[in-house]
C-alpha cells in the first residue's frame, strides 16, 4: 500500500520541519499481525528570505543620506525577530569627525546589529535608515564612507543579507 501524505506551501519563512510517520499494527481479516516502521521525512523551506540594502550614492555635506533594507523571498510572520550586521566603514570621511552611526532604527553601534520585529511581507522595505553628515567651513574636498549589511538572522536561523553603499559627501 502506498500512503501519501501532502504538504502545505505557504510564502512564510519557518526554516526546514520535519515530520515522521509510523506504522504501529495491523489487522488482516480481523486478526491483529505485527506491522512495524517508521519514515522520518524533512521539508525543506523555500520561502528563504533575503534583505539587501540600497542608498544614497551621494549627499551634500551637512545633509543625511537614506539608506532602504528590502526583502525578498518569503514574508517574516509576526513576532519573528530579524537581526541584520550592519555597519558604517570610514572611508576618506571619518566617523564621528564626518558622518555619524546609523540613525532611525534600533541600531546597536556596539553589535552592530539591527533588531527588527515581523511581520514584513517580501517585495517590501522593512527598514529605512540615515546616516547625517557633519557640515564645516573647511575646505577639504569631497569625502566618502559606506555603509553595508553582511549578515542575518530570523528567529536564528541564518538568512542571506547582503549589499554595500559607498556615499560620497559633497564638501560644500
Amino acid at each position: 500500500a502506498t500512503l501519501t501524505v501532502a504538504t502545505v506551501g505557504d510564502t512564510v519563512f519557518e526554516g526546514d520541519e520535519a515530520y515522521s510517520v509510523s506504522l504501529t499494527a495491523g489487522t488482516v481479516d480481523g486478526a491483529v499481525v505485527a506491522a512495524t516502521g517508521t519514515v522520518e521525512t524533512s521539508s525543506t523551506d523555500n520561502d528563504a528570505p533575503t534583505f539587501t540594502l540600497t542608498g544614497d550614492a551621494s549627499v551634500v555635506e551637512g545633509g543625511s543620506a537614506t539608506y532602504n533594507i528590502t526583502l525578498t523571498g518569503g514574508d517574516i510572520a509576526s513576532g519573528e525577530t530579524v537581526v541584520l550586521t550592519l555597519d558604517t566603514v570610514d572611508g576618506t570621511a571619518i566617523n564621528p569627525a564626518d558622518f555619524a552611526d546609523l540613525d532611525n532604527v534600533s541600531y546597536d553601534a556596539v553589535t552592530n546589529e539591527l533588531t527588527l520585529t515581523g511581520p514584513f511581507t517580501a517585495g517590501n522595505i522593512v527598514a529605512t535608515l540615515t546616516v547625517a553628515t557633519v557640515g564645516d567651513t573647511v575646505f577639504e574636498g569631497d569625502e566618502a564612507y559606506s555603509v553595508s549589511l553582511t549578515a542575518g538572522t530570523v528567529d536564528g536561523a541564518v538568512v542571506a543579507a547582503t549589499g554595500t553603499v559607498e556615499t560620497s559627501s559633497t564638501d560644500n
